[in-house]
């Protein structure tokens, strides 16, 4: 995309009356068509005027089709080691699908996935948000690229921080799970077991993963009764707004 979105703002949950009508313009948009190139300029117009879900889905197409060849390969390969006939006409099928349905889009749209994580992320979509540390970061496929790029990567990994806190406050597991590791590993922040250990917590009072009760376990080990009390009310903080939203 020759532009950026929007700077990142404070995110606001959209109202569920919202997100609906939103998703409800993408299903119209998309009901009958036989090629994303068919529906991108409307879905982009949709995203630009502030749909979340239009932004996501433009970003799913646009990841669909750019990864291909990639797929291509993993299902080559897949179906050679089982010599299963049955999975060979089905990777072959997909595959020729997948060709049909990206025909016609264009380079540029084919490079906007980052753009339209990106967006949808700003402007609220938590699939969006836990996505786009590792949409926004692939480009620096390279520990050189990351040390010669080191302020655009440090302005990333600041948002997706904001990102991942905003979808965790919604409730979602895998935000959640993320950011708990991001704290315990300092990946995205300067490294803090205790909000690492709260946010774990939080996952598991939400029913979420089973290993949940390990993490907790082990790295419950290296904190103080004092630090997993405040992380406890930490994290019935974070699940009483989560619910209440």
């Amino acid at each position: 995309m020759s532009q950026s979105p929007s700077a990142p703002r404070k995110d606001a949950p959209q109202k569920p009356e919202i997100v609906a009508n939103q998703a409800q313009t993408v299903t119209r948009t998309i009901a009958d068509r036989r090629r994303y190139a068919d529906t991108y300029s409307m879905l982009a117009q949709q995203a630009e005027s502030g749909n979340a879900m239009a932004a996501f889905q433009l970003y799913e197409d646009v990841l669909r089709c750019s990864s291909i060849q990639a797929r291509k390969e993993s299902l080559e390969d897949l179906a050679a080691v089982s010599r299963d006939k049955v999975l060979e006409a089905n990777v072959v099928r997909e595959l020729a699908q997948d060709r049909a349905a990206c025909a016609g889009l264009s380079k540029d749209q084919l490079a906007s996935k980052e753009y339209w994580v990106t967006k949808a992320a700003r402007l609220g979509h938590v699939g969006a948000q836990v996505a786009y540390f590792s949409v926004a970061t692939e480009k620096f496929d390279t520990p050189q690229k990351v040390v010669a790029n080191a302020e655009e990567f440090a302005r990333i990994k600041s948002e997706a921080l904001v990102h991942l806190t905003s979808a965790a406050s919604r409730g979602d597991r895998t935000a959640l799970f993320n950011l708990a590791n991001t704290y315990q590993e300092g990946t995205l922040a300067k490294r803090d077991p205790v909000k690492a250990y709260a946010y774990m917590r939080a996952l598991q009072q939400r029913g979420g993963v089973e290993a949940s009760a390990k993490y907790l376990d082990l790295w419950g080990r290296e904190l103080t009764a004092e630090q997993i009390r405040s992380a406890e009310a930490m994290s019935a903080g974070a699940v009483n707004r989560s619910s209440s939203r």
